[in-house]
Parts: structure tokens; sequence; C-alpha cells
């Protein structure tokens, strides 16, 4: 009303949203991120711990399907390892006392033990922290992947075992070794995965065709290392056609 010489009315209006709409509102924000905040740690917490275990499952798989077999004076085995700068979270996803039934996730000590690290991750996938190094990144749906992830938090890698009992991790040696060199872990961790797969050498009521088809196999290896390639297969209980 231009002819009003009070803005009553609009304060009026004010003060109801202010003192009751505002504080309505931010009860129901609040509700809603807790619920968002529990639901996160039901749920995605809980699945990145079990994704964890089923890997270290297989790992342990992998190195049962290769126990015994030698690839001239080496043996193998797969590693996983919890990477550096992500270790406290994996620390958390595993924490033993919570796999014993101590605790679970949605208790008190779980909580204040790991305040720290469910807020952070909270932060980073819901964008929500501020001064979070993740922030304003250009495709949030690439860090949220990031960061539900369980490979993110873990590394993968295959250690060589000689006769001495010496061992080296491939990742550390990879650049340093020949192309024959650097195909002989290509070929362990196939026909460690096909001997997992097909269950070679432990199920034996299963006599079925059990395929694996090369291209251009052992290209890069000189004769020696065919050979042995060929024996490995045999530890396998591959036919080699």
């Amino acid at each position: 009303d231009v002819k009003s010489e009070t803005n009553e009315i609009y304060d009026d209006a004010w003060l109801e949203l202010s003192e009751n709409k505002l504080p309505e509102y931010l009860m129901r924000i609040e509700d809603t991120r807790k619920k968002a905040y529990e639901q996160f740690r039901e749920d995605f917490l809980s699945r990145l711990e079990n994704n964890i275990r089923d890997a270290e499952t297989q790992i342990n798989g992998l190195n049962t399907a290769i126990k015994g077999c030698f690839f001239g004076e080496e043996s193998f085995r797969f590693k996983i390892i919890p990477r550096p700068e992500y270790k406290r979270y994996y620390d958390m996803f595993v924490d033993p006392m919570k796999m014993d039934g101590g605790y679970n996730l949605f208790s008190e000590q779980f909580n204040l033990k790991y305040k720290e690290e469910i807020a952070e991750l909270f932060a980073i996938i819901t964008n929500e922290d501020s001064d979070s190094k993740y922030r304003g990144q250009s495709d949030y749906d690439k860090r949220v992947q990031m960061f539900t992830d369980f490979r993110t938090y873990l590394t993968f890698d295959l250690e060589s075992i000689n006769r001495e009992g010496e061992s080296q991790r491939l990742s550390k040696t990879m650049g340093k070794k020949s192309g024959g060199e650097t195909q002989t872990p290509f070929y362990i961790a196939v026909l460690a995965s096909f001997a997992q797969l097909y269950r070679t050498g432990r199920d034996k009521t299963q006599n079925t065709a059990r395929l694996i088809i090369f291209d251009e196999a052992f290209s890069k290896m000189d004769g020696e290392r065919i050979v042995r390639s060929i024996q490995l297969l045999r530890q396998f209980n591959f036919q080699v056609i």
C-alpha cells in the first residue's frame, strides 16, 4: 500500500517467515541430513567393507590356485595392500573389533573412534565441506564414483619369490624389465584367474571344456621363457594346443 505510513504488513510477514517458517525449514533440513548421514553409515560403509572382504577372499583364491606352481625358479603370490593415502578409511572399513562383534557401525564407540573419517567421507561425497580439497571439481559424478569404489582404497600387486625365499614386487620392477619378463606376470595373473574360475584340480565332478584363447601367445618371449610358460600351463592342468 503506497499510502501506508508503516511497513507493518511486511514486518509481520518477515516475522512469520523468520520466527516460524525458517526454524521449521531448518529442523527439516537437519532431520534430512541426519537421516542421510545414518543411511551413509549403514549402507556405504558396510558395502565398502563387504567389497573389500570379497576382494581379499578372491585374492586368497588366486593364491590357492597358483600355490606350488613355478615359472622356472620363481613362484608367485598376489598381494592386496591398503593404499597409504587412504589407509585411515581402510582401517575404519575393516576394523577388527567391529568384525568380532565388539561394536558395530551404529555404536557410540565406533562413531567416536572414526568420527573424523566418517565426517570427511560424508563431506567429500555430498560436496558439503567448503574447505574440502575435492570441492569445486567440475565432474562431481567422477568424485563420487572414486570414493564409493572399494578399489580406491587398495593397491594390488604380484610378488615373485625365488627358491631362496627372496621376494620382489611387480610394481617395483615393472619398468626395469624386458618385454618378455613383463609378459610373465600377465600370464601368471590370467592363468591363475582361469584356474580359479574353472576350478581346475579341485572340482573332480566337472569334466568340461575349459578354454583360454591367447592371440599371438608368448610373442615377446624367448625360447626358454616359452618353454617355461608351457610348463606353467600344464602345472595349472591346462592342455596346451
